[in-house]
Protein backbone atom coordinates (compact mmCIF):
# COMPACT_ATOMS: atom_id res chain seq x y z
CA UNK A 1 0.00 0.00 0.00
CA UNK A 2 2.43 2.61 0.65
CA UNK A 3 4.51 1.55 -2.93
CA UNK A 4 1.27 2.78 -4.09
CA UNK A 5 0.70 5.80 -2.45
CA UNK A 6 4.46 6.90 -2.66
CA UNK A 7 3.92 6.08 -6.28
CA UNK A 8 1.00 8.28 -7.05
CA UNK A 9 2.37 11.38 -5.23
CA UNK A 10 5.00 10.82 -7.52
CA UNK A 11 3.47 10.72 -10.47
CA UNK A 12 1.56 13.70 -9.36
CA UNK A 13 4.73 15.96 -8.45
CA UNK A 14 6.57 15.05 -11.34
CA UNK A 15 3.77 14.53 -14.31
CA UNK A 16 0.34 16.31 -13.40
CA UNK A 17 1.77 19.79 -11.45
CA UNK A 18 4.19 20.61 -14.16
CA UNK A 19 1.44 20.48 -16.35
CA UNK A 20 -1.23 22.61 -14.66
CA UNK A 21 1.56 25.71 -13.95
CA UNK A 22 2.82 25.23 -18.22
CA UNK A 23 -0.84 25.31 -19.22
CA UNK A 24 -1.83 28.13 -16.99
CA UNK A 25 1.52 30.47 -17.86
CA UNK A 26 0.19 30.02 -21.87
CA UNK A 27 -3.12 32.06 -21.56
CA UNK A 28 -0.45 34.92 -21.00
CA UNK A 29 1.12 34.24 -23.70
CA UNK A 30 -1.70 34.70 -26.20
CA UNK A 31 -3.61 37.83 -27.06
CA UNK A 32 -6.95 37.05 -27.19
CA UNK A 33 -9.93 39.11 -28.40
CA UNK A 34 -10.89 40.24 -24.78
CA UNK A 35 -7.37 41.53 -23.94
CA UNK A 36 -6.63 42.98 -27.57
CA UNK A 37 -10.25 45.31 -26.83
CA UNK A 38 -9.51 46.48 -23.29
CA UNK A 39 -6.09 47.27 -24.95
CA UNK A 40 -8.11 49.30 -27.52
CA UNK A 41 -10.56 50.40 -25.50
CA UNK A 42 -7.64 52.55 -23.20
CA UNK A 43 -7.01 54.18 -26.20
CA UNK A 44 -10.10 55.41 -26.99
CA UNK A 45 -10.62 56.63 -23.60
CA UNK A 46 -9.02 59.80 -24.39
CA UNK A 47 -10.79 60.71 -27.68
CA UNK A 48 -14.84 60.60 -28.87
CA UNK A 49 -16.35 57.77 -29.85
CA UNK A 50 -15.65 53.76 -29.86
CA UNK A 51 -13.47 51.33 -31.70
CA UNK A 52 -14.08 47.81 -31.76
CA UNK A 53 -11.91 44.69 -32.56
CA UNK A 54 -13.68 43.26 -35.82
CA UNK A 55 -12.78 39.44 -36.76
CA UNK A 56 -10.14 38.68 -34.17
CA UNK A 57 -6.97 39.10 -33.73
CA UNK A 58 -4.07 37.73 -35.32
CA UNK A 59 -0.99 36.97 -34.04
CA UNK A 60 2.41 36.06 -35.66
CA UNK A 61 4.11 34.63 -33.21
CA UNK A 62 7.71 33.77 -34.70
CA UNK A 63 7.71 37.66 -33.94
CA UNK A 64 5.86 38.15 -30.89
CA UNK A 65 3.20 40.59 -32.79
CA UNK A 66 -0.08 40.63 -33.28
CA UNK A 67 -2.62 42.56 -35.28
CA UNK A 68 -6.29 43.25 -35.46
CA UNK A 69 -8.77 44.92 -37.60
CA UNK A 70 -10.68 47.41 -36.14
CA UNK A 71 -14.20 49.18 -36.74
CA UNK A 72 -14.34 52.66 -35.75
CA UNK A 73 -18.06 54.52 -35.28
CA UNK A 74 -18.02 58.56 -34.52
CA UNK A 75 -14.16 58.54 -33.66
CA UNK A 76 -12.98 62.56 -32.78
CA UNK A 77 -9.53 63.13 -32.63
CA UNK A 78 -9.99 66.95 -31.39
CA UNK A 79 -6.49 67.36 -30.18
CA UNK A 80 -5.87 67.45 -33.97
CA UNK A 81 -9.28 69.05 -35.50
CA UNK A 82 -9.99 65.94 -37.86
CA UNK A 83 -13.73 65.79 -38.62
CA UNK A 84 -16.39 62.53 -37.01
CA UNK A 85 -14.80 59.12 -38.31
CA UNK A 86 -16.41 55.60 -38.74
CA UNK A 87 -15.09 53.17 -40.62
CA UNK A 88 -11.78 50.56 -40.68
CA UNK A 89 -8.52 50.67 -38.70
CA UNK A 90 -5.83 48.57 -37.36
CA UNK A 91 -4.33 47.93 -34.11
CA UNK A 92 -0.91 46.48 -34.08
CA UNK A 93 0.29 44.79 -30.89
CA UNK A 94 3.70 43.57 -29.32
CA UNK A 95 4.75 41.05 -27.02
CA UNK A 96 7.44 42.00 -23.98
CA UNK A 97 9.66 39.00 -22.35
CA UNK A 98 7.57 39.42 -19.27
CA UNK A 99 4.50 37.64 -21.51
CA UNK A 100 2.35 40.93 -21.20
CA UNK A 101 1.00 42.83 -24.06
CA UNK A 102 0.52 46.37 -25.14
CA UNK A 103 -1.01 48.07 -27.78
CA UNK A 104 2.13 49.85 -30.23
CA UNK A 105 0.05 51.61 -33.14
CA UNK A 106 -3.31 52.15 -34.14
CA UNK A 107 -3.76 52.92 -38.02
CA UNK A 108 -6.60 54.63 -39.36
CA UNK A 109 -6.81 54.48 -43.43
CA UNK A 110 -10.08 56.05 -44.83
CA UNK A 111 -11.24 53.51 -47.50
CA UNK A 112 -11.66 56.95 -49.45
CA UNK A 113 -8.64 58.70 -48.93
CA UNK A 114 -5.34 56.78 -48.66
CA UNK A 115 -3.33 60.55 -48.24
CA UNK A 116 -5.80 60.82 -45.30
CA UNK A 117 -3.86 58.11 -43.18
CA UNK A 118 -3.68 58.96 -39.38
CA UNK A 119 -1.75 56.63 -37.17
CA UNK A 120 -1.15 56.83 -33.17
CA UNK A 121 1.99 55.24 -32.03
CA UNK A 122 0.57 54.13 -28.40
CA UNK A 123 2.79 52.06 -25.92
CA UNK A 124 -0.73 51.33 -24.04
CA UNK A 125 0.70 48.25 -21.82
CA UNK A 126 -2.05 45.84 -20.41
Amino acid sequence: MNFIKINQQSVISTLILPAVFVLSGCSSKVLNEGKAQKLVDKFTSSYSGTAKIAGGVVQNEGASTAEAKLDFTNFVDSRNQYSSYSGPGVASFSKYNDDTWALTKVTITPPDSILSTRWYDTGIKE
